[in-house]
């Protein structure tokens, strides 16, 4: 009895030191891991948002699931690591759902819930300890791996699925054709005629990976290369954080920014483009910079400047940056120099032997009806601010710059330095005034340049926090960084499934396209093209005026602008024809 009695007071004497928040804390990770089973143990198929998930859990076995692990969360084993238990549990879930649930209100939500948990979890937490570096590559590789599979399975894929369009793929894969065979970047079906892609972009750039292509001479060379070189750009930023004298656990963070950003994903995912060498060939021009080496640093603007006719305009920003902030006024008035020389120099060359500057994606800012210029866009910009500043804050406009800067908790912004707002301004002319709408997509191009410039911004502005701040910053945007690739970009590897459930349409496809001679001229329908562009004359069907030999059509879609009606009144020879393929050739 008198144990008992023992026992008793004992147990009491524990409930009193119960608080409130120990009752809080337990029963929401507790929470958050009934969400977590749920998931786990749901069949392929269901997703979290689905009335089957209702229909398995009903209210009796959620609340009996929750209480179990509620009581399990208060024996001894668990009683020093509740809060850690708390971050990790909800962190799991929502990595679990992003990708179920895409949108970015969701995404939005859970950042929101994450951040609350993550400044209580680690609010006291100093971070004295720093991470050895074998560790932070130990967790830097595995993520950035992760990115770059995804990226590489999904636009694989998609090419073997045959699933890849004419812009911005088919053309590319032509290009390189032309580059093995000849070295010039000649295309037909770029602008329905053999012309030089430097024509309409002047991008020397693309030679760097020609020596690749010589090796694996295959438009799957092009998919695999551009998530790789984005990648890369996180050794000279691991650099830039040395010099700053970041810790190997702040690094780790921004090295995880940096790859989880939306512009990383959704830019490689639209197959290939010169602009993927921008963030790297920027990170190490600005890495050059931090260590004085002035040789170094012009050559690798000279790089960037070679990746296409609007990137001198990134070298003039951070030239004008280098003057305004004085770190450097010799470098800078040196590189602006160049930028305005190489600029004018690629705007005649493309005015007298090519297609002209693409100055009409600034339509908008053409109102005095006479053809668009680009002294015209300035002047019209420079004349009305009001319109300016309503153009940059459009409805889409300001969801790219949400999704632009969520992510890294808008770190750019936290400074006192006026002269770094100037390495914001990449984002204003490349994304936000063009009307343009792919411009301010996460999901095209031309986001790389301004990623390097704004992680950049990261590294300078973190470096002036103070320790501990700084290192729970870094941690929330890492967190949301890792939430918003799984959010915006992990779901799309559906594509898996699909490409192994169609498997007998893909296998069709391509076994239908092999019966047309590597020699002979074809038009086929857009998604055909890029895995018929080894050869030297290919024209998008549904664009092209020329004459070709074969005609491949696409029946895995209704098309307005051909049938197979069309091609046999006319009297073409029947090649092949299934449910997905139609292949005429010309009389």
């Amino acid at each position: 009895m008198e144990k008992c009695k023992e026992w008793l007071t004992l147990v009491l004497n524990k409930l009193k030191d119960i608080t409130f928040e120990d009752i809080l804390v337990r029963f929401l990770s507790a929470w958050a891991m009934l969400g977590i089973c749920e998931n786990i143990r749901i069949r392929e198929g269901i997703r979290f948002t689905s009335n089957e998930i209702f229909e398995k859990f009903g209210f009796a076995e959620s609340l009996v699931l929750t209480l179990l692990f509620f009581a399990m969360l208060w024996l001894p084993i668990f009683q020093k690591a509740q809060k850690g238990i708390l971050w990790g549990s909800f962190f799991i879930l929502f990595i679990r759902t992003l990708w179920q649930r895409a949108d970015f209100g969701y995404f939005m939500g859970a950042t929101l819930i994450m951040t609350i948990i993550t400044l209580y979890s680690f609010k006291d937490v100093k971070f004295e300890k720093d991470l050895k570096k074998p560790a932070m590559w130990a967790l830097t590789v595995p993520f950035t791996a992760l990115v770059v599979t995804v990226i590489i399975l999904i636009s694989v894929l998609l090419y073997k699925a045959v699933w890849t369009p004419t812009y911005d793929f088919g053309i590319f894969s032509q290009m390189f054709y032309y580059m093995k065979e000849g070295f010039i970047p000649y295309t037909t079906c770029e602008r329905d005629k053999l012309l030089s892609h430097f024509a309409v972009h002047f991008s020397p750039i693309y030679y760097l990976l020609l020596p690749f292509y010589f090796i694996f001479p295959s438009p799957v060379t092009l998919l695999v290369l551009p998530p790789l070189i984005s990648a890369s750009g996180i050794i000279p930023l691991v650099f830039i954080c040395k010099k700053y004298k970041h810790s190997n656990l702040t690094t780790l963070f921004l090295t995880i920014c940096y790859m989880g950003i939306p512009a990383i994903t959704g830019g490689n995912l639209y197959y290939i483009h010169e602009n993927v060498f921008l963030s790297p060939l920027l990170l190490w021009m600005f890495y050059f910079f931090e260590k004085k080496n002035v040789p170094l640093t012009v050559v690798f603007a000279f790089l960037v400047m070679l990746v296409k006719e609007d990137a001198p305009v990134y070298i003039f920003v951070f030239a004008l940056y280098l003057l305004i902030s004085k770190r450097n006024k010799s470098l800078g008035l040196l590189l602006m120099g160049l930028a305005i020389i190489y600029f004018a120099f690629v705007l005649s060359f493309l005015e007298r032997f090519g297609e002209g500057a693409m100055v009409g994606r600034f339509e908008n800012f053409n109102k005095s009806g006479e053809p668009i210029t680009l002294i015209g866009v300035i002047m019209t910009a420079f004349s009305n601010p009001a319109y300016l500043i309503s153009e940059c804050f459009e409805n889409n406009r300001m969801m790219f710059l949400l999704q632009f800067f969520i992510p890294l908790m808008f770190m750019p912004f936290f400074t006192t330095k006026l002269s770094r707002f100037i390495l914001l301004f990449p984002i204003v002319i490349v994304n936000l005034l063009s009307d343009y709408g792919y411009q301010h997509e996460m999901g095209y191009q031309y986001v790389f340049g301004p990623l390097a410039f704004v992680i950049y911004l990261c590294v300078m502005n973190s470096a002036d926090m103070e320790k501990v701040k700084r290192s729970k910053h870094l941690l929330l945007s890492a967190t949301a960084s890792v939430m918003v690739f799984f959010s915006m970009y992990y779901g799309r590897l559906d594509v898996v499934e699909s490409y192994r459930n169609n498997m007998p349409e893909h296998i069709a496809v391509q076994k239908a396209i092999e019966v047309i001679p590597d020699d002979a001229s074809v038009a086929a329908s857009t998604f055909f093209v890029a895995n018929l562009s080894q050869r030297e004359e290919i024209y998008e069907l549904e664009s092209t005026k020329q004459k070709a030999e074969y005609y491949v059509l696409d029946l895995r879609y209704p098309n307005d602008k051909y049938t197979v009606e069309n091609f046999i009144s006319k009297g073409y020879e029947e090649v092949y024809l299934d449910q997905y393929v139609a292949i005429y050739k010309s009389n």
